[in-house]
């Protein structure tokens, strides 16, 4: 004798019973197929049928297909009424809803209606679902309790469960335009209903209209230290502020169709319509910098971030949607190139400068794998004894096809990109190795220290300061003598996440310098508090000390403030002798520049330190005593 099959809702102890007429037999299958996860479904297609599966196993659910308009169903499906069924068995119509029959289903005591055309997951669902109210509605009438019937009669249940099923239909189908057309984080438009608008806004009146291209400057720096919840709660409050500049913009009309989307990650875009004159997108465009560019309060950080916009305007020649917004996307590389919190209006030559830049992150992505890029070290000299002391370690690319690619085109490049991780760290692992051989040449007490920029995105690498270690350890480099140049934007940009990756790396037991230091808003406020042991001053200011004297005073209050945190100086930018006796006048630590030399190779680096003293200073000793006493005369 057959086992009972357990009553549970599982999707192994489903005993499910398809009925359908032979017409519908290809439909059954379908159904028996999307069910097996559920068990071995079995099939009746006569009322004889029916009998002697339920006479061999009452089953836990019966799925009814095909219950329509055409006479033989109907037939069926009468004779099929008059069949005893097991009184305890949902059933289940399944069914074009245009096509139901619902005085025959509700003869047939149907419990839930699932219109064509099937989807597996749903299938699923619903009879698991039947099967579970009905396991629970059993005890009740099996322990002798009065069951109250329902004053609904069997056609009124079914056109409720037919309301609930369009109902639920109606439901689904606006979730799911509303998935297709919004972002599921801030709700904004996304990119299919961006060019909808757009491609609307050009039929309509492409003269008055504009695009803004919105770029997070730093996003991925603080996404990648903080995480993607953090990153996510800037995103949000970022488009708040978007969305409330373009609604208050100034001489809105009643006829506006302005719209904020997000494309995803940290790219928005702004459709601006029924502009006054083409100053108007430049207006919003600058007050979205404007409100940006205020501090974002983050659970319980402050952080500041900064806008890049490209501006490309509707009534370009060619009038395609895609076209106009690759237009602003490439103005906003330009307005990065430029600079942070900068706007770029799109112009034709744009395009050409696009190309070269793909061209060129191919070419480098393929330099890095290859190790086909070269280091230069530029010597830094120690002012008292005129030696040595350090030198930087600078990249230089020579390309087979587009010759020598200066740093300043490629460097943003990998920084965008991501790139400078990898290329990062082949630099500091070359450039240690090179150390150790330069002790190894010259007897091994050499008092040399290496100097290697290192970008924001790696210092907020979640795996730098393992990797610098491991570097430290594999290449045997003395970590004192290893000197990070982190530039002062870095630290202003990202704040408190690169404070605490700064103490992290000075655990390995580097020397960390700020780089370019003065050229930010805030930096003698932001020193004190920061781990750093030297400060490298701005070429721009040493460069301007002669025409300029309030660069000048700059130097020296610079100088002053490092003496007193306890902090050593490097003045970049030393490319006279003029410059030299300042920096001498000044009491500068170190000075580097193309006064003493360019960037050379490490052979040259070499032959100077086998050289006692190569820089002779004794000239311009007294001309700097002048210099120090005519500043302390200040």
């Amino acid at each position: 004798m057959e086992q009972p099959r357990n009553t549970a809702t599982d999707n192994a102890s489903i005993d499910v019973l398809i009925v359908a007429p032979e017409a519908a037999t290809t439909v059954a299958e379908d159904v028996r197929a999307q069910t097996t996860e559920l068990g071995a479904a079995r099939v009746a297609l006569s009322p004889a049928d029916l009998s002697h599966c339920i006479q061999q196993r009452a089953p836990q659910v019966i799925l009814l297909i095909g219950v329509g308009a055409a006479p033989g169903e109907a037939e069926f499906f009468r004779d099929l009424a008059k069949t005893s069924c097991p009184t305890a068995c949902p059933v289940i119509l399944v069914a074009d809803g245009d096509d139901c029959d619902e005085s025959l289903a509700s003869d047939l005591r149907v419990v839930d209606f699932i219109e064509t055309p099937l989807r597996r997951p749903e299938l699923i669902r619903r009879i698991q679902r039947a099967v579970a109210t009905n396991a629970a509605a059993r005890p009740a009438t099996e322990n002798g309790d009065e069951h109250t019937p329902s004053d609904e009669t069997p056609t009124e249940r079914l056109r409720l469960v037919l309301q609930d099923e369009r109902a639920e239909r109606a439901l689904l189908t606006d979730m799911l335009e509303n998935a297709a057309t919004r972002d599921a984080l801030t709700g904004l438009p996304n990119r299919r209903a961006l060019m909808e608008h757009l491609r609307k806004q050009l039929c309509e009146d492409p003269t008055r209209a504009a695009v803004l291209f919105l770029d997070l400057d730093n996003f991925k720096v603080i996404n990648d230290s903080l995480g993607h919840d953090f990153g996510d709660a800037l995103l949000l409050e970022f488009a708040t502020r978007v969305h409330a500049c373009v609604r208050s913009r100034p001489g809105v009309s009643e006829d506006s169709n302005d719209i904020v989307a997000r494309l995803g990650g940290d790219e928005f875009v702004v459709l601006l319509s029924a502009l006054r004159d083409r100053a108007d997108a430049h207006v919003v465009a600058e007050r979205i910098i404007e409100r940006t560019s205020s501090p974002f309060r983050i659970r319980g950080r402050v952080l500041t971030v900064n806008t890049s916009i490209g501006l490309a305007y509707c009534d370009a020649p060619t009038g395609d949607a895609a076209e106009i917004l690759r237009n602003s996307d490439l103005a906003m590389y330009r307005a990065k190139q430029g600079g942070k919190s900068r706007i770029a209006v799109f112009n034709a030559s744009m395009h050409s400068e696009m190309s070269r830049r793909l061209a060129l992150e191919t070419a480098l992505r393929e330099a890095i794998d290859h190790e086909a890029l070269e280091v230069r070290y530029q010597p830094i000299v120690n002012l008292s004894t005129a030696q040595l002391g350090s030198v930087e370690a600078l990249l230089r690319w020579q390309h087979p096809e587009y010759g020598s690619i200066a740093p300043s085109e490629f460097i943003p490049i990998a920084e965008e990109t991501g790139l400078i991780v990898p290329l990062g760290r082949w630099l500091m692992r070359t450039t240690c190795e090179q150390w150790v051989a330069w002790q190894r040449a010259l007897g091994g007490s050499l008092p040399l220290s290496l100097n290697v920029n290192v970008s924001k995105r790696q210092v907020v690498y979640p795996e730098f300061a393992q990797e610098l270690r491991e570097i430290i350890c594999q290449t045997h480099i003395d970590p004192h003598r290893l000197n990070l140049e982190i530039t002062e934007s870095t630290v202003l940009d990202v704040g408190d996440v690169v404070t605490e990756k700064l103490n992290e790396l000075k655990q390995t037991g580097v020397q960390l310098h700020m780089d370019d230091f003065g050229t930010g808003h805030s930096s003698l406020s932001c020193l004190h508090r920061l781990p750093v042991d030297c400060v490298k001053i701005d070429r721009e200011f040493v460069c301007a000390m002669n025409a300029n004297r309030s660069c000048t005073a700059v130097v020296y209050a610079v100088i002053a403030l490092a003496r007193n945190l306890g902090l050593r100086v490097t003045a970049e930018g030393v490319e006279t002798h003029e410059q030299l006796i300042q920096m001498l006048g000044m009491d500068c630590d170190y000075a580097q520049g193309f006064h003493f030399a360019r960037a050379l190779q490490a052979d040259a680096i070499q032959q100077l330190l086998r050289t006692p003293r190569p820089w002779m200073l004794a000239d311009v000793t007294l001309a700097a005593n002048e210099h120090r006493t005519l500043l302390g005369a200040l």
